[in-house]
């Protein structure tokens, strides 16, 4: 007889045993009889057998295999809790001592693994203990989400002085992992977004900062024909899957052929990229133009043609960008 169908029918004999062990009988040798031969009928240690046959623990792996359907059969015999805390216990221990790669059903030990590859191991291996009727209790998935924070998330976070834009996009992608581990997981999905929200700011950041230097320290006559560069005629942007420069043409807004200011060409290449910084690229533009070049603007009719090109082309930019809803912040009260 198979160990769950033996377990199942143990389990319902065992329940009407009781129940005449509970009875006025107790102690009738019949009765005692009946209780001895249902022990004697016991799964248990078969049971046990088969759970030591599924578990693969060694010191360089660990797996488990649901042989028999002996998880179906420890939970009908109530050993089921205990036995998935020990074995979980034992692989948040194993993870936490060194990276891994997943194998076969198995977690296997590496010391040359990325912490991009350890994350996906992780998720293949918890995906496989799912198919082998294993999950992780409570405290197991807070130990095993600890350690993924702490050894793996907080140190890959790069720090507030880095400029480089691909260090954050790693970042994102082990966020990504670790989330696919478990749906079980609470602070990690918590870290996410507010990661989101700071890595966005501190993008953002950057970028500004960036434009300010270009700002505070170019030449307004510094000018570029955006003809005459295939990236300023762009017409795709993240949000946007095409919008054909003939759209701005035919509303008269943009000239190619017209010099632009370089303060305007890297304004728009921002902008392309971040559409959300749009409003930002162009205040900081009319704060430091204005400012800077204000005598030459009132003395000078060439700098006037440049300023007059640089908002044609920021309005033409807007338009693309499905934010005409700004234009107003061209104009100036003076």
């Amino acid at each position: 007889m198979a160990l769950l169908e033996r377990t199942k029918v143990f389990a319902e004999i065992k329940k009407y045993a009781r129940t005449i062990e509970d009875g006025p009988f107790t102690n009738a040798r019949a009765v005692r009889s009946l209780i001895n031969k249902v022990e004697s009928f016991n799964p248990v240690l078969l049971a046990n057998q088969s759970w030591q046959q599924s578990l693969i623990q060694q010191d360089d792996r660990i797996g488990f295999f649901n042989k028999d359907q002996v998880v179906e059969s420890m939970i009908y015999l109530g050993k089921f809790d205990i036995l998935r805390t020990n074995l979980s216990d034992c692989i948040v221990d194993f993870v936490q001592s060194r990276s891994v790669i997943y194998e076969s059903g198995c977690l296997i030990r590496s010391d040359s693994q990325t912490s991009t590859k350890t994350l996906e191991s992780l998720s293949q291996f918890i995906s496989h203990l799912h198919s082998q009727s294993i999950t992780f209790s409570r405290d197991q998935t807070d130990k095993l989400e600890n350690y993924i924070i702490d050894s793996i998330l907080r140190p890959s976070i790069p720090l507030e002085s880095e400029e480089d834009d691909e260090a954050f996009v790693d970042v994102k992608k082990l966020f990504e992992l670790s989330l696919k581990i478990s749906p079980d997981f609470k602070k990690i999905p918590e870290m996410v977004q507010n990661l989101s929200s700071a890595l966005s700011e501190k993008s953002s950041a950057r970028l500004l900062a960036r434009y300010r230097r270009i700002l505070s320290t170019g030449d307004l006559m510094s000018t570029i024909a955006p003809s005459s560069q295939k990236r300023y005629l762009s017409h795709k942007s993240p949000s946007q899957s095409s919008t054909k420069l003939s759209l701005t043409s035919q509303l008269k807004v943009q000239n190619p052929d017209s010099p632009i200011s370089s303060f305007c060409a890297q304004g728009w290449l921002i902008m392309l990229k971040n559409p959300n910084m749009a409003s930002r690229i162009i205040q900081l533009y009319k704060v430091f133009v204005f400012n800077r070049f204000s005598g030459q603007l009132a003395e000078n009719l060439e700098f006037v043609n440049i300023l007059s090109n640089d908002i044609d082309w920021f309005a033409g930019c807007l338009a693309r960008l499905h934010l005409v809803k700004e234009i107003g912040c061209f104009y100036t009260d003076n």
